[in-house]
């Protein structure tokens, strides 16, 4: 397999200085890899690890809470060929997060392409049968996460490692729990009326209010509700409350039965993230509308100082214009920087979405804001030299034409043509009057 690394994007600049890749300002940048899309996603990780980044340190902008590492991230989001360049250099492929779940866990839970990424996996060692803190092994925890079903390739690749297809028995499962993922609301209320506190958590970290939300079962929730379950408890896991994941499951009537109660549109959880920093990164323009409309603020920051408008900007959507435009018509800030030094338009040219970047424009973004974290690009870098450096032609016009100087020079007197790949973008930046060796005929 061979990766193409685009030397902006990766901080380049930097490790070629230098720079230690192992500071927790540049590992910061393992971030970009499984937030960035393609092509520079892989460029970046492998440029890091060819600098003697350690794949097995936790990513700057992690959860200390999670523990998780670039290979639980990558595995979470289906990243194989991620995995495969962490696996090979050296990452541990039976690392435990800090519920003990390894990268197969993560995989098999969350991910979609799951018998590749289990190829890959066990290609490089990783065992099947660790137990999480729930004492589930990979496959167990996704039967547990209501999967009574698994793709029959993941079924077959297990089984030749001695893996079988019984649930485990936890103890620690409540019957109101199992009520609730029965969808049996007579039972549910059975049991209510009998005195079962809807406010304990359980061995998964949920109260019941969670699981309810989670099963999207709007009957359910109301009658929880109606015996006093709390609905701004958080998890033990992430700190969500009910209406954080109501917000990112796109449940809109249950989170509109939650506001009713009373649910707190400003609640944070452990990283600080409110329920409208969830549903603008979820793509859920009807939530975030309607989380606005309950008082949600636009602008809160979560512990990355990421607004709703930076979370909207996801690489997994295929634009986030019509969360960007709520936002904004909301008086959402289109100049603020992120933790990374970033603005959302500099994601936006990051990732290529020219419609979400049109808007911001439209809404006095300013086009030659720096960025000078040194993560991604090289200090002093605009969103042109983003967009430029991905050889994004149609990104480079739309900032043009929005103002964006072809002049602009980073802290290193890097010009926009210098790191461009493509002919076509360079002679895009001479036309606009970019002064280069290369603008020369």
């Amino acid at each position: 397999m061979t990766t193409t690394v685009l030397a902006s994007p990766a901080s380049s600049s930097n490790l070629a200085h230098g720079a230690n890749p192992n500071t927790r300002d540049l590992v910061g940048t393992f971030d970009l890899a499984f937030m960035a899309p393609d092509p520079n996603s892989e460029g970046i990780t492998e440029l890091l690890l060819a600098y003697g980044a350690d794949p097995n340190m936790q990513p700057a902008n992690e959860s200390n809470v999670r523990r998780m590492l670039p290979l639980h991230i990558a595995a979470s989001q289906s990243e194989v060929r991620l995995v495969w360049l962490l696996l090979t250099h050296g990452a541990d492929p039976n690392a435990q997060d800090a519920n003990g779940a390894t990268a197969m866990h993560h995989a098999l839970t969350l991910g979609e392409e799951e018998p590749k990424m289990l190829e890959c996996l066990l290609a490089y060692g990783a065992d099947p049968h660790i137990r999480n803190q729930q004492g589930d092994t990979p496959l167990q925890s996704r039967l547990d996460w209501g999967e009574p079903h698994p793709n029959r390739q993941v079924v077959e690749l297990l089984a030749a490692h001695g893996v079988t297809m019984e649930r485990s028995q936890p103890d620690w499962v409540t019957p109101l729990e199992v009520a609730i993922l029965d969808q049996d609301t007579r039972k549910v209320e059975e049991l209510l009326v009998q005195g079962t506190n809807p406010n304990e958590h359980n061995g998964r970290g949920n109260t019941a209010l969670h699981e309810a939300v989670r099963e999207g079962h709007t009957q359910i929730v109301e009658l929880l509700l109606g015996h006093g379950a709390n609905t701004d408890i958080g998890d033990l896991w992430n700190g969500d409350t009910p209406l954080h994941l109501a917000a990112a499951e796109g449940q809109r009537q249950i989170a509109e039965v939650l506001l009713h109660h009373g649910a707190d549109p400003e609640a944070r959880n452990i990283a600080h993230q409110t329920p409208l920093h969830s549903a603008a990164a979820k793509a859920e323009a009807l939530l975030v509308e309607l989380l606005l409309a309950h008082g949600a603020n636009p602008n809160a920051r979560d512990k990355a100082q990421n607004t709703p408008l930076h979370r909207a900007l996801v690489p997994w959507h295929e634009t986030a214009a019509p969360v960007i435009r709520v936002l904004l018509a909301h008086n959402a800030n289109p100049n603020v920087h992120n933790g990374q030094d970033w603005t959302p338009l500099h994601l936006a040219a990051f990732q290529g979405d020219t419609g979400a970047a049109e808007l911001l424009l439209v809404h006095d973004a300013n086009p030659n804001v720096q960025s000078y974290s040194g993560i991604s690009l090289d200090p002093g870098g605009t969103p042109l030299h983003g967009a430029v450096a991905r050889g994004d032609a149609a990104m480079v016009q739309l900032l043009l034409q929005h103002g964006a100087s072809p002049k602009a020079l980073t802290v290193w007197d890097m010009s926009p043509p210098f790191l461009a790949p493509t002919e076509e973008v360079v002679a895009i930046l001479c036309a606009s009057g970019a002064q280069s060796f290369l603008c020369m005929p």
